[in-house]
């Protein structure tokens, strides 16, 4: 077992263990102290991400969000002669 210990932790709200993206397992920090520690499991990499609620995207409506249309194919199914 090995203890990850946190120090000047009281913005960090979660660390998720992302090693296996599949299967993202999170530790949080419920009592927002300063001191934050876990134990997890050794002997392997681990990958670890620290969340805070300030660091997120805000989703934003936009009033005029149309998109006019767009050739995205383009010629890519043009014969030599530029027919399609």
């Amino acid at each position: 077992m090995v203890a990850y210990q946190f120090s000047n932790a009281s913005e960090i709200n979660e660390v998720w263990d992302v090693s296996d993206p599949y299967n993202v397992r999170k530790v949080s920090n419920t009592a927002q102290s300063a001191a934050f520690s876990f134990v997890d499991t050794g002997g392997e990499t681990k990958d670890y991400v620290a969340v805070d609620n300030t660091d997120y995207y805000n989703v934003v409506s936009i009033s005029n969000s149309r998109v006019a249309n767009q050739n995205l194919k383009g010629t890519i199914f043009d014969d030599r002669s530029g027919n399609f």
